[in-house]
């Protein structure tokens, strides 16, 4: 789909406007002076559309998510080599509560790996790689930076124990996530390393862990 029309930008190579539960995926989008995805959701009503496995370089931005357009997926792409941003969350005169989660996503060598101007909106980045210093949020807004976290439950013979209860705190002392490990013993956690605000990083580090099980 080809928008060259719209009032809040020259041209995006494909452009979804209050377009919901959409699956894109194994796209290449590059070379476009505009917007390489654009999508755009109104009165705030989840999007909901998956981004899956595509390769946008060379754009400006890769991704513009209006910002409106909430409950996006971007998962195992590559962004890179974007003139501006990797990922755009825009600045309307609408607020949103819906956020954007960025999952096993690759950014090299953009402006901005993503760059927040829209109020009140959280882009969750997790298991990713980008660069630290490329991240820009304005106030009222987050970036939340996530990483899988691993644990093996084990008795004091090195077997796996399953069904015991693991709590996760950060280094604020809040329970952040509950759960149960499997009949091999593990069990895996989304942690926040750090969060940023305004362009100053909170960090969540370390985090604690305790595990429970009766008769042990």
């Amino acid at each position: 789909v080809v928008d060259c029309d719209d009032d809040l930008l020259d041209c995006a190579a494909m452009s979804l406007n209050s377009s919901n539960s959409n699956f894109i995926g194994n796209n290449t989008i590059s070379n476009n002076y505009e917007v390489g995805i654009y999508s755009r959701q109104l009165n705030d009503d989840p999007s909901g559309n998956n981004f899956s496995d595509n390769t946008l370089t060379n754009n400006s931005p890769g991704y513009l998510f209006h910002s409106t357009a909430g409950n996006n997926y971007v998962v195992g792409d590559t962004i890179s080599n974007n003139l501006d941003e990797g990922i755009y969350v825009d600045n309307y005169d609408q607020l949103s509560t819906q956020d954007i989660y960025v999952i096993n996503t690759n950014f090299t060598l953009n402006f901005y790996d993503v760059r927040v101007s829209a109020r009140e909106r959280n882009v969750t980045i997790i298991n990713s790689s980008f660069n630290r210093t490329n991240i820009s949020v304005g106030s009222g807004s987050r970036v939340y930076v996530q990483w899988y976290v691993d644990i093996n439950v084990t008795d004091a013979d090195g077997s796996a124990l399953e069904g015991v209860n693991i709590n996760s705190y950060d280094s604020l002392s809040n329970l952040v996530e509950t759960n149960i490990s499997s009949p091999t013993g593990l069990s895996q956690f989304t942690l926040t390393e750090y969060y940023r605000d305004d362009n100053v990083n909170y960090y969540l580090v370390p985090h604690t862990f305790t595990a429970t099980k009766n008769n042990y």
